[in-house]
């Protein structure tokens, strides 16, 4: 009878703690990224269509293009106009590109929320895109589609609020802003599920690593890098409330006459982390909510 019992007992801690075999962290599930591919798709569909709408050959002849004997209507506008290598501003503020102008505020309204899927050019996107291939694909098996999703939106939407606050009269499209928010959840998902994690010190270099060539790129044109900061700061205080994971801990006396051994890892949420997860929940509604009221009442 006592070998049964010691059989269930096991047999329930096994079911109770998956994670008893030693490994911490367990690795992601390797299920296909669909948000960081449906990201990808979006952001790089809307720019050749950019471009096709630009057709700077019509506009401006093609010896005042970049490479239009190749492209064609597809091709750049010379640095001077875009130095990313994409089109004009009159053609990114067409496609939903962020200018605040008093006289057309309706417009404007919405166009807070669709800048956020736009890039300026190919030497942001090709960046852009290497940098949520890199980052986000991990977090999205770990934390799932929504709550990474939403991650993005909010950090582009914060970035966007940021530029309309601080600067006027350049086009601004917000797609660095949101990808710069990944960047800053990946610094929290480090620091609030430090134990949880392997290699930290290597993902802290690697990170720091992506913000910096971000931060270059962000410095042409200047309006990138305020979004730049704008996104990643918002991104790093949503990433302590949606990235929150479960703390693992030795089993207590109280566990043990539940059937778990003493050396056996309890995972759950400690207070510190449901302290901070209203704090900054708090923080980030009365930010955004200030936000939206300066810069739509103006």
């Amino acid at each position: 009878m006592e070998k049964e019992r010691g059989k269930e007992n096991q047999s329930d801690s096994e079911i109770r703690n998956p994670y008893e075999s030693g490994n911490v962290n367990p690795p992601a599930k390797k299920q296909f990224p669909w948000l960081v591919t449906t990201l990808i798709v979006i952001s790089w569909t809307l720019f050749i269509i950019s471009l096709y709408k630009n057709n700077c050959p019509a506009k401006r002849g093609d010896e005042k293009c970049l490479f239009s004997n190749i492209l064609g209507r597809f091709s750049f506008e010379i640095r001077r106009r875009n130095s990313q290598l994409g089109p004009s501003q009159a053609t990114l503020r067409e496609m939903g590109g962020l200018k605040w102008e008093p006289e057309d505020r309706d417009t404007e309204r919405w166009h807070i929320f669709t800048s956020i899927f736009l890039h300026s050019g190919l030497a942001s996107l090709m960046i852009n895109t290497i940098s949520i291939l890199y980052q986000a694909i991990e977090l999205e098996r770990t934390f799932g589609v929504v709550r990474i999703g939403l991650l993005y939106y909010l950090s582009g939407l914060g970035g966007s609020l940021w530029i309309l606050y601080k600067f006027h009269g350049a086009v601004y499209v917000g797609a660095p802003a949101a990808v710069s928010g990944i960047s800053g959840a990946v610094f929290s998902d480090l620091i609030i599920n430090w134990k949880l994690h392997e290699k930290k010190f290597k993902k802290f270099l690697l990170a720091f690593l992506v913000v910096g060539i971000n931060s270059v790129t962000g410095l042409n044109p200047p309006i990138h890098l305020p979004a730049f900061y704008g996104g990643i700061w918002v991104g790093f205080l949503l990433g302590f409330i949606f990235l929150i994971r479960e703390q693992a801990e030795q089993a207590g006396v109280e566990y043990v006459r539940d059937g778990y051994t003493p050396k056996q890892l309890i995972y759950k949420y400690t207070r510190y982390q449901f302290v901070l997860w209203f704090i900054l929940l708090v923080v980030l509604i009365i930010g955004f909510v200030l936000g939206f009221v300066t810069v739509l009442m103006r």
